[in-house]
């Protein structure tokens, strides 16, 4: 029986100056150490698993929480200002919901460069391949990541070597397959596909009121933040205790509450923080004629 192809790298390279970097020191801003270390960890999946790429899918997510030991909410939310901030491929994530990108990619194929083929799923690639000498015009027999059965995949058009070799000598191939991307399955919907709805001109107004600020709107990606930590299964009583605990720690009293934004409130790792201290019954009125209330939605 043949011995079954490696996908993944055993060890990939680091960048010592890593922490340096304009990308990891805004997810450092936004998480502290915790979103460092959980972008790190998903390059160690990444390499590991499939060389140049990780499907995000609920499943995906959940074991990785769990394996972290963060929450779910805390691990999706980093994943996606990863993307935001282009760790990640954006596009290659809206549409196949896959971690990848264009270093990731060319250090993977600069590492494998000794072995005998290496199969790229077309849909992914984002890097030209044309500078690596080996690449190659043929058909395949692609191995499907999902059941380990094998599939007809058509030829892919690139450069052809001419006899191209590796520095030990042996023929290496990178194969470029148009095997279609697997589109991940719909997450679970809920019962009804009835999704709570939160009144913004209120929950703008108790942040207002518990901060000291004056903001003037909460603006549609906030509001979006807002519903998925919802959906991810915190309640509309954690995250007003969330704004009603935040202000009154001596961190955010000696920076006049400068970093208690809505969107600081809307971040699963906020809600963590300072969701679960005391339980709110009660919301103070804005003012003598206006009751607020806990969100009457």
């Amino acid at each position: 029986m043949a011995r079954p192809i490696k996908k993944g790298l055993d060890y990939f390279p680091l960048n010592t100056n890593i922490e340096s970097n304009d990308k990891m020191q805004l997810i450092e801003s936004e998480f502290g150490s915790k979103g460092f270390a959980i972008v790190v960890k998903l390059f160690c999946k990444i390499y590991a698993e499939n060389g140049y790429y990780y499907p995000w899918t609920e499943e995906k997510k959940l074991l990785f929480a769990k394996k972290t030991g963060e929450s779910v909410g805390l691990v999706d939310e980093i994943v996606k200002r990863s993307v935001k901030w282009g760790i990640f491929d954006e596009f290659v994530f809206n549409q196949f919901h896959v971690l990848t990108s264009k270093g990731i990619q060319s250090r993977f194929l600069e590492a494998v460069t000794r072995r005998g083929k290496v199969e790229i799923l077309s849909e992914l690639l984002l890097i030209d391949i044309n500078v690596y000498k080996n690449a190659v015009n043929v058909n395949i027999n692609s191995v499907n990541d999902d059941n380990s059965t094998q599939s007809k995949v058509n030829k892919s058009k690139v450069n052809k070597s001419n006899g191209a070799e590796s520095p030990d000598g042996e023929s290496s191939d990178i194969i470029i397959s148009d095997e279609k991307k697997p589109t991940p399955p719909d997450e679970p919907k809920e019962k009804n596909n009835k999704i709570e709805k939160i009144d913004f001109v209120k929950l703008l107004q108790i942040i207002n009121q518990n901060t000291g600020r004056n903001f003037q709107v909460i603006n549609e990606n906030t509001r979006k933040k807002f519903r998925a930590r919802l959906k991810d299964g915190y309640t509309k009583e954690t995250i007003l205790t969330a704004i009603k605990n935040a202000p009154k720690t001596d961190y955010h009293k000696n920076n006049n509450c400068q970093y208690l934004t809505p969107e600081f409130f809307s971040r699963a790792d906020s809600l963590d923080k300072y969701g679960n201290k005391t339980k709110v019954t009660e919301v103070k009125t804005v003012n003598t004629e206006t009751p607020v209330g806990v969100w009457n939605v």
